[in-house]
């Protein structure tokens, strides 16, 4: 169950990493602010495999360009046979924090990991949730309020409940 919950910050964390300064950013590959990107994928490759990949189905820039609001949103590691879903994200380019909303779930083989939102601090690494969690796999289900996760460490915070069977 640890090890899910770890895998589950680290699929937000490299969402995080793919947006970080540094990272590809659709601001500075051209696009104008208050522009509206539709279909994007971006694929990061080491050695001809592919690492990861971030899909969404829309980016919109802020006019100011310091912010992007992705819909539809989707990062898979196919590696791990991993995946992370989201209505929504955000993400501040200043402040360096990911915020993503509307059923939020991470799925590596049976163990399935759901928030409503999470946010995702770059300068911590820390990705948070004060809403219910719901981890799920085919012997137990966990559930709680809130959650924190940062390196090795996660935490479902409050009213935690476990089923066995």
């Amino acid at each position: 169950m640890r090890i899910a919950l770890v895998l589950f910050g680290v699929a937000l964390l490299a969402v995080l990493i793919v947006l970080a300064p540094g990272g590809p950013k659709e601001h500075e590959a051209g696009a104008a602010t208050g522009s509206f990107l539709r279909d994007v994928t971006i694929v990061s490759r080491e050695d001809g495999q592919s690492r990861w990949r971030l899909s969404s189905a829309g980016v919109r820039l802020a006019q100011d360009g310091a912010a992007a609001r992705m819909r539809g949103v989707l990062l898979t590691f196919p590696e791990r046979g991993m995946k992370v879903a989201a209505r929504e994200g955000v993400y501040d380019f200043d402040a360096g924090n990911l915020a993503l909303s509307g059923e939020v779930r991470a799925e590596t083989g049976d163990l399935v990991v759901t928030a409503p939102a999470v946010r995702v601090d770059s300068r911590t690494g820390t990705v948070r949730t004060d809403q219910d969690v719901l981890l799920t796999a085919r012997s137990f289900r966990v559930t709680g309020r809130g959650m924190e996760a940062r390196e090795n460490t996660v935490k479902v915070l409050h009213d935690v409940r476990a089923e066995f069977f």
